[in-house]
């Protein structure tokens, strides 16, 4: 509002645009068959959003950098050092061509990404885990936040980590401290290999093998806690507690344990080898299906590349003649896309 206007006169002249928009909105909804419903992506992107070559926004807001944009701009401009207003539209133009050459770039290395992304859950579909197939109720060994594919992977690696920790307890000091993992790799085994045998005999069983003894009353926080030293004589008590809990001997429930996770180790590395085989397998098929599909992506590049020299040598030749060449470059006519298209 300029000084010279009186107080209120602003709000006066806004109040009555306003009564005359809210009538024109009755007028309109009286003739309306209903809501229309439209996404943003329906109501404000260009047709052909997908790819983005042929829209005219030179920026897509919201997905593409506007300052990138015109650092590219500035760039070429000090490049390409256009005069006036003419050479600055051609220099301009150049740099559209380029910035939607990029595009076509991103679009079509995220088209892949994304479909390879796809595939280890692909390669994964119908895997069982370990835990799956082995516990009453697998929830508390099962991590949600983490893919089957990760899962397959963790269950692969915690294989491997048992079978090393039962290799390292023969030959360990009895009064050194054990690696953190070993101890509970070990126990676990065990109870894994009790949860298996009463399985086979169809015995009533709890959720999960840990459920079987309560190994936190001899140590506590045996599962969850990496500040105690477990050594192989604190191991060997507690191997003596679950002899006398199950009734078996020293000797059997040892080698069950170690049984048990070659037993663990040989599926997961099974598993996890067909997958890694089937996830090269189906990554190779998407990048063959695209090499014969992308003839569209192709032609593109190619018209872009037209556009994109044509407009630097009309660029070429303006400069040519402002600086007084005395003949300068001919002028090169592309027409673009194929003659057929």
């Amino acid at each position: 509002m300029s000084e010279n206007n009186e107080p209120g006169q602003d709000t006066k002249r806004k109040k009555v645009m306003t009564e005359r928009a809210l009538q024109a909105n009755r007028n309109n909804g009286s003739k309306s068959e209903g809501p229309i419903n439209k996404t943003r992506n329906e109501s404000s992107l260009p047709p052909n959003y997908k790819h983005g070559i042929l829209a005219t926004t030179p920026v897509f807001p919201l997905i593409e950098s506007q300052e990138e944009y015109d650092i590219l701009v500035n760039e070429l401009k000090a490049d390409l050092r256009p005069y006036g207003s003419l050479e600055t539209s051609l220099v301009e133009k150049i740099a559209n061509i380029l910035w939607k050459t990029k595009r076509l770039n991103n679009f079509e290395a995220s088209t892949i990404k994304q479909q390879i992304e796809q595939v280890p859950d692909k390669a994964t579909k119908g895997w069982q885990s370990w835990y799956e197939a082995l516990f009453k109720n697998p929830e508390t060994f099962i991590d949600k936040d983490k893919t089957r594919f990760e899962l397959l992977t963790q269950e692969y690696n915690v294989a491997k980590q048992g079978i090393e920790a039962f290799e390292r307890f023969e030959g360990w000091e009895d009064d050194k401290a054990l690696p953190y993992d070993d101890p509970c790799l070990i126990i676990g085994s065990i109870l894994e290999y009790e949860y298996w045998v009463r399985k086979q005999d169809n015995l009533e069983l709890p959720d999960t093998a840990d459920d079987l003894f309560d190994v936190d009353k001899i140590v506590p926080g045996f599962w969850s806690s990496d500040d105690i030293d477990i050594t192989p004589k604190v191991v060997k008590e507690i191997i003596n507690q679950l002899v006398l809990e199950f009734g078996k001997d020293y000797e059997e429930l040892f080698a069950g344990g170690m049984e048990i996770s070659k037993e663990f180790l040989r599926l997961s590395e099974k598993e996890y080898k067909t997958v890694i085989s089937n996830i090269e397998f189906y990554s190779n098929q998407i990048i063959e299906t695209h090499s014969i599909n992308n003839n569209n992506i192709m032609r593109m590049e190619t018209h872009l590349n037209k556009l994109f020299l044509q407009t630097l040598h009309e660029l070429q030749r303006m400069q040519g003649m402002r600086i007084g060449i005395s003949k300068p470059p001919e002028a090169i006519d592309f027409t673009g896309l194929d003659d057929n298209d």
